[in-house]
């Protein structure tokens, strides 16, 4: 994906990918990688809010196949994006889900 040049190309083919990937376990490390690739790309671009909603629909706490680390680090861009979208209720939620001990 990181080959594609064409900014619109590369979100439709990420689009594809994760309409492909959805409910399969086997993939759900890469469709999450692909959703916060995503997510970027959107931030990159000044819509936060997208950003953010497209980071939530990922459940990393149940992904068997990322290592801790990983998920840490998905979970706190998802804090980072609820807090930068205003969501307070939201970044309460998120928050919860870090262990503090990865940190």
């Amino acid at each position: 994906v990181p080959e594609i040049a064409d900014k619109a190309e590369r979100v439709k083919l990420i689009t594809t990918l994760r309409t492909v990937s959805a409910g399969r376990i086997f993939v759900e490390l890469e469709r999450a990688r692909l959703t916060k690739t995503l997510s970027k790309i959107h931030e990159d671009d000044g819509d936060i809010d997208q950003a953010s909603e497209i980071l939530q629909e990922v459940a990393v706490e149940t992904c068997g196949a990322m290592s801790k680390r990983e998920k840490a680090d998905f979970l706190l861009e998802q804090l980072r994006l609820t807090q930068a979208q205003k969501d307070f209720i939201r970044t309460e939620i998120v928050a919860r889900k870090v262990n503090p001990k990865v940190l």
